[in-house]
């Protein structure tokens, strides 16, 4: 019976080591993920045009869709509408709207003399998307209306993992509706 004991005390004191090294080992890693994030935020890799996939969600014929359909549209607006994807090693779901703002920002999207550029943020692995905008797009948009671009394009589409369908349709849905409500 003392050697059945002695075994269970010796295999219990191994796990024991065995999970605390497993907790250093996560916390380590937790420490080397914020770190990353850290530097992320105050180096930002510099945008490659209207579209950065840095989630890699969209194949490159994708993604020039998607950037030939804004620059048709600034062209023709003045408008900036920018796209980035965020991975999980970016930021934390908690700093996403952070991060968001702070690229739109940095990245200076829309014009700087009437700041009428917009900014679709998106995360596929935390399941959230989120829109930001100038000033100068006050009036053309309001964030009700993001709310329902979001609801109506993007949503449906992501529900089946079809990255691009969404971000395409939710993209021809912003255009559309400040197309109908340009001065």
């Amino acid at each position: 019976m003392k050697t059945v004991i002695k075994y269970i005390a010796i295999i219990v004191l191994a796990l024991s080591v065995c999970s605390a090294r497993a907790q250093a080992s996560d916390s380590a890693d937790r420490e080397r993920l914020e770190l990353y994030r850290h530097l992320f935020w105050d180096h930002l890799p510099k945008p490659t045009g209207w579209v950065n996939d840095l989630e890699h969600l969209y194949t490159r014929k994708e993604l020039l869709t998607l950037d030939s359909t804004i620059t048709a549209f600034e062209k023709q607006t003045t408008i900036e509408i920018g796209i980035v994807t965020l991975d999980t090693f970016c930021t934390s779901l908690e700093n996403f709207s952070g991060l968001a703002i702070h690229v739109m920002n940095t990245w200076g999207v829309g014009k700087k003399d009437v700041n009428n550029g917009l900014m679709i943020s998106i995360s596929a692995a935390y399941h959230v998307i989120r829109m930001n905008y100038g000033p100068g797009l006050q009036g053309l948009i309001s964030d009700g209306d993001v709310q329902e671009i979001v609801d109506k394009y993007f949503v449906p589409a992501f529900k089946n993992e079809d990255y691009y369908a969404g971000t395409l349709n939710g993209l021809n849905g912003i255009i559309a509706l400040l197309n109908s409500r340009k001065k």
